[in-house]
């Protein structure tokens, strides 16, 4: 019941307030690293958004060229073929672990018995890949300790005969996570010999000023939490990712060179909000309009990233298929179902495996 309690009062924290007007879409980035394109256009004929209902998921589309088929019809056509060779590691959030066994990032949201880090990507099969799983993190432990695990695993998966692509899709934390791993790879001089890429799908490489308010609530759930199964937390999960701490890392940050980056973001009207996640969100539009409900768009850009997408939905409906949950408390926390997760993976892998070698887009305008 405290937990219950310490959850719905973190919720609740502010009233809610009016929302401005979006604005420019802007990114917080150091000035060395704001290196960003804008691939929105062209990546919409992956997303197939000839169909209406799906369109209206994503903002800045409308003005995608017709004849911008022919240049996906290429581009999926060259990753299919260095499918077979690419090895796909999805890195979930912060509290990944509390819903692993249902909510798998992108998954089908049936719930099992037990972790599997395959099961719920057969909706992909179609796509050749070596490999396409999840990892099992303890998403409340530090980004260093995750950044390890993250790191050992992608070694492992390079050590397989003809993998030639590692890709690591990072969802909110995991992307943080994802981001650490390459570092330490990159300082221990252990980098594989791969093509490396990274996709941030709102991840708060730039940090989240809910850091600093969620901390109690977030380090009070307990394995036996109504919330599903967390593992343990330490004293960093959330510290690490306050924008003074993430502001550090990039400081100091030396990632692999040649490293493919890509972005993934998304942005919610209130109404499109779950009710118990609307405080939060009105809370972060007193500092960006354009937010999720847990990070601002703009701390969601990775550096030097090509900008693939900016939904519009909320921070857990983006990847987590929670509306099938069987636990009806986080089936609260879904607002607006119906957000195709299946057809945006797929398009961001399609994209990331036939992404040519001298790439040309137009600089993101901010």
């Amino acid at each position: 019941m405290t937990t219950r309690r310490s959850l719905l009062g973190a919720l609740l924290l502010g009233a809610c307030t009016t929302v401005p007007s979006p604005g420019p879409l802007r990114a917080h980035l150091p000035l060395r690293e704001a290196g960003l394109r804008d691939a929105r256009a062209a990546f919409a004929p992956l997303l197939a958004l000839a169909d209406p209902e799906r369109e209206r998921w994503f903002d800045g589309t409308e003005s995608t060229a017709a004849d911008g088929s022919a240049e996906a019809d290429a581009r999926r056509r060259l990753a299919l073929s260095r499918s077979a060779g690419t090895v796909v590691l999805i890195v979930p959030g912060l509290l990944g672990d509390c819903v692993a066994r249902q909510a798998a990032p992108f998954g089908d949201g049936v719930a099992r018995d037990r972790f599997e880090p395959a099961a719920p990507y057969g909706a992909y099969a179609d796509l050749g890949l070596h490999t396409l799983e999840r990892l099992d993190l303890p998403g409340r432990q530090s980004v260093a300790a995750n950044g390890a695990r993250v790191a050992e695993a992608l070694l492992r998966h390079a050590a397989h005969p003809g993998v030639r692509r590692l890709v690591l899709v990072g969802y909110s934390k995991g992307v943080v996570d994802a981001l650490e791993a390459l570092q330490q790879l990159q300082a221990q001089g252990r980098v594989p010999s791969q093509a490396l890429a990274l996709v941030s799908v709102a991840g708060p490489v730039m940090g989240t000023p809910l850091a600093g308010r969620l901390g109690d609530w977030v380090q009070a759930l307990q394995p036996q939490a109504a919330l599903g199964d967390c593992g343990a937390a330490d004293a960093h999960g959330l510290s690490d990712l306050s924008p003074e701490a993430m502001a550090r890392w990039w400081q100091g940050a030396r990632l692999p060179l040649g490293l493919q980056r890509y972005s993934v973001a998304a942005q919610a009207e209130p109404q499109h909000m779950a009710p118990l996640l609307r405080p939060l969100h009105a809370w972060l539009g007193r500092q960006q309009a354009r937010n999720d409900g847990q990070v601002l768009v703009g701390d969601a850009l990775l550096p030097g990233s090509s900008l693939l997408a900016l939904a519009r939905t909320g921070h857990w409906n983006l990847a987590l298929p929670l509306e099938r949950h069987p636990n009806p408390l986080l089936r609260a926390f879904v607002a607006d179902p119906g957000f195709p997760r299946e057809a945006l993976l797929r398009a961001i892998l399609l994209w990331v495996l036939g992404e040519p070698d001298t790439p040309a887009l137009p600089l993101l305008a901010r």
